[in-house]
């Protein structure tokens, strides 16, 4: 193994750990919620997707449907397309091998493919970090679940807090940018006002208007801009 090999290997590890306690949280926060152990081990081998997973878990238990949980996760992971689309050129093989790399790109393992400076080392820093946080991901899910009866309620040892913690430090350096702030600030106006009128679980997908809320007063403010410029 090369010296570049072992480093990936050492950084996808570290990775795998962190993620590996949040399925952990996942399996917990999922059969306590009453879904079987199967079902819940299968969510995590099929969709491979936490955020999606968890969204769509806090839909479920809210009372939504599950048209509702679908498309709040779909919603969420909607920036995996653009991460394929850059990821894709760094990978080899054709239709079949870049299908199967699909189920693998996160966010982790599409950093680590684009942080790298040439093709080869691409491909490699890819199927490392994707298969390890993969296995991390489901091996925390299966003991979270199969030890939940005995572990008791996520909530009273924190548990419940580690995705929320996950994700807001992942949205940390877009609320650092005017644009940023805009859009969670019209995304928070929305959820919260639709909570009010729309069906359990349904208020995180209209937040997501909350994108073109903010780009229509971003261009509001700019044409106003403009005009008192030109006057």
């Amino acid at each position: 193994m090369s010296s570049f090999d072992r480093t990936v290997v050492k950084s996808s590890i570290l990775l795998g750990s962190t993620i590996g306690l949040i399925g952990f949280s996942y399996g917990i926060a999922a059969t306590s919620a009453g879904i079987p152990i199967a079902l819940t081990c299968a969510t995590s081998l099929l969709v491979f997707a936490g955020g999606s997973q968890f969204v769509a878990l806090g839909v479920l238990a809210g009372g939504g449907s599950g048209v509702a949980a679908v498309a709040s996760g779909l919603l969420l992971n909607a920036r995996f397309v653009a991460f394929g689309v850059a990821v894709a050129p760094k990978l080899g093989g054709g239709a079949v091998r870049r299908a199967v790399a699909a189920h693998f790109l996160v966010d982790a393992s599409a950093a680590m493919a684009l942080g790298q400076s040439n093709r080869a080392r691409a491909e490699r820093a890819f199927w490392w970090s994707g298969l390890m946080i993969f296995a991390a991901w489901n091996l925390g899910t299966l003991l979270g679940a199969a030890g939940a009866s005995v572990l008791g309620d996520p909530r009273v040892l924190g548990l419940d807090a580690a995705f929320p913690a996950a994700m807001l430090a992942m949205l940390e350096p877009h609320l650092r940018t005017p644009c940023g702030r805009r859009v969670a600030a019209c995304g928070a106006l929305i959820a919260l006002v639709a909570l009010f009128y729309v069906p359990p679980g349904a208020a995180i997908v209209a937040a997501s208007l909350g994108v073109v809320a903010a780009w229509v007063a971003g261009r509001t403010a700019g044409g106003s801009a403009g005009d008192q410029v030109s006057s």
